[in-house]
């Protein structure tokens, strides 16, 4: 008595149909996983279909038929296999892991950004962000701001490309300067500092950094830093400024400098930003003509250069 085997026709058809549907997903961008999932059961009515034509068509004759279970669990694997490979392609796991095999690592200066400074500015505002500022002051009537990134590219040429992403944004309101950063939205480019040149002359408000170094030169009016991580501030020779911080407590003041308490009452913090219960601390430098507010910060080191 012969045998016949079920179940290796319909697997043939399934590769076929499965090839054809994920060959269309990719050249018209169809969602592969939905058709797959959707048409499972024509799997159960190829199957179904092999058997009675091997039925009707063997019936005369003394043969015996005998379901391919090997190839039935082919058909199983294949089409898990097939679907799990799309999964992974549409959540970006594929894309990811060829990113890590054929993209490479570089650090990567921007253009220099600039605004220049005419005669009715007056005031700097700077919204950084969660961004990481290296601040200095220079006599020149301009504010520069260059981004250091890092990305991940095939080629120097495409990461120049990526670095293009960021930009620098400055909004004129009456004698004030908002100045402010829009970073990349792609996930093959990390930029979290900038190096940020001021004119002298501009009284200047920050907020919101991850941290801050400041080098201190000859400034002509008052600073304010708001709301901002670790303060790293270096004191040029023949500085005349006076900084004052409000903290929680000495601990969180670092550095060189000498600073001496205020004996005043708490409360009469009230005239600056954030909390007036904070002990507030003083270090004067030269005449001590321009201020340095530090208000709501983490630790302060403050240097000055001997």
């Amino acid at each position: 008595m012969q045998q016949r085997r079920v179940g290796t026709f319909t697997m043939g058809i399934v590769l076929i149909f499965f090839g054809f549907i994920l060959l269309i997903s990719q050249l018209k961008t169809q969602n592969a996983a939905i058709i797959l999932i959707k048409g499972w059961p024509l799997i159960l009515v190829l199957l179904g279909l092999e058997v009675l034509w091997r039925y009707y068509t063997l019936k005369d004759e003394q043969t015996k038929i005998k379901y391919d279970i090997l190839s039935i669990i082919i058909i199983g694997a294949i089409c898990a296999t097939s679907l799990g490979l799309y999964v992974f392609t549409q959540v970006g796991v594929v894309s990811r892991i060829s990113d890590m095999v054929l993209n490479q690592s570089y650090k990567m200066d921007a253009k220099v950004s600039e605004f220049i400074v005419d005669d009715t500015v007056k005031k700097l505002v700077i919204d950084a962000s969660g961004l990481q500022l290296n601040v200095r002051t220079s006599q020149n009537n301009k504010v520069t701001a260059q981004a250091k990134a890092c990305i991940r590219a095939n080629s120097k040429e495409k990461a120049q490309e990526l670095l293009q992403e960021q930009e620098v944004v400055y909004e004129k309101e009456g004698n004030t300067v908002h100045m402010s950063f829009n970073r990349p939205i792609s996930g093959n480019i990390s930029v979290n500092e900038y190096d940020i040149i001021v004119p002298a002359n501009l009284e200047v408000e920050v907020y919101e950094t991850s941290a801050i170094k400041f080098i201190c030169q000859q400034i002509q009016s008052d600073w304010y830093i708001f709301d901002t991580g670790n303060v790293d501030i270096t004191i040029s020779e023949n500085t005349n400024v006076k900084l004052i911080a409000l903290v929680e407590n000495q601990e969180s003041l670092m550095g060189n400098v000498d600073w001496d308490i205020d004996d005043q009452d708490p409360s009469g913090n009230k005239d600056l930003p954030g909390n007036s219960k904070s002990l507030r601390y003083e270090a004067t430098f030269g005449s001590g003509k321009n201020n340095i507010y530090i208000l709501e910060s983490g630790d302060i080191t403050a240097n000055k250069l001997l």
